[in-house]
């Protein structure tokens, strides 16, 4: 049992146990028809040796001997000689009181055997009192102590649990995006032109720019021959790769692999020279800062 002092329950347990017992000694000596100052005075020897003689024990004997070295045998040679010594104070202050009278005051060595027999009694109670009170609250202590690691060992259990459901589903949501992006999405090859003598195969790796033209487009290939498509811009951009294509402005989809020459252009924009066109290309403005970016990773 580690012992860390007094604390303020132990105070007012020893309060209410001296309290007690100074009425049972007053009410005795009352009874025992002494004078008015032996009866108001009667408990002083008592407390004087007993409230000493419990620190002692409590406070320094058992936590250093007991508890921590475990040295049974200095701790027996010193709780006799703190017995003999306090209940041979004890008894002298009886006789300095008159309550012993000289002839019954005990001699040596029936003097040691009195004195050991006035300590054990004053200090057994209080003693046993404090030690039974530690006692149950470290099994208290345990007990709380117990349920709760009981409490903390379900929470982990369950924490186990979700976290085990969690990697599964982690698990689960990587498998199905893998499934879903290993899937390479299938972007036009080739656009099939209608001409008024058949139909033109326009491979997408050889189409340079692309121009809106209402809700049809123009499709510049590197050689610069116009053909006309009639879907709007927005949905051929929805069909060529956009590893290899992006829209610039509003009206225009450029081709990386046929850019000539790139140059800067007031306002955050850029000029584009592209293969088949003799015009250049502008960005717009909101546009160059990802196009940059695209540059960049493609």
């Amino acid at each position: 049992m580690k012992n860390n002092g007094l604390k303020r329950s132990d105070y007012q347990v020893l309060g209410l146990y001296f309290i007690l017992s100074v009425i049972v000694i007053v009410v005795n000596n009352t009874y025992g028809g002494h004078s008015i100052g032996k009866i108001v005075l009667g408990p002083l020897p008592y407390l004087v040796t007993t409230i000493p003689l419990v620190g002692i024990f409590y406070l320094w004997l058992i936590p250093k001997y007991i508890v921590k070295s475990q040295n049974y045998i200095l701790f027996f040679i010193l709780t006799i000689t703190s017995l003999i010594v306090f209940g041979y104070l004890y008894l002298s202050l009886l006789y300095w009181m008159e309550y012993i009278s000289i002839k019954n005051y005990p001699l040596f060595p029936n003097a040691i055997l009195k004195s050991l027999d006035a300590a054990v009694d004053g200090v057994g109670l209080p003693l046993g009192i404090l030690l039974a009170k530690k006692h149950f609250e470290n099994e208290i202590l345990i007990g709380n102590l117990r349920e709760l690691q009981k409490k903390n060992e379900d929470e982990l259990s369950q924490a186990q649990v979700n976290s085990e459901l969690l990697f599964k589903n982690l698990d689960l949501f990587k498998s199905i995006k893998q499934t879903v992006f290993s899937k390479k999405r299938d972007y036009k090859k080739r656009f099939v032109i209608k001409k008024t003598t058949g139909l033109l195969l326009l491979d997408s790796s050889n189409l340079s720019v692309v121009e809106a033209m209402g809700d049809s487009c123009k499709l510049i290939d590197v050689e610069g021959k116009v053909h006309l498509f009639s879907q709007n811009i927005s949905k051929v951009l929805e069909t060529l790769d956009p590893k290899d294509f992006f829209r610039i402005n509003r009206s225009q989809i450029i081709n990386i692999d046929h850019i000539v020459n790139i140059e800067n252009h007031f306002k955050n924009r850029l000029l584009l020279q592209m293969k088949g066109v003799s015009e250049k290309m502008m960005t717009s403005s909101s546009k160059t800062s990802d196009f940059r970016l695209w540059l960049e990773e493609h």
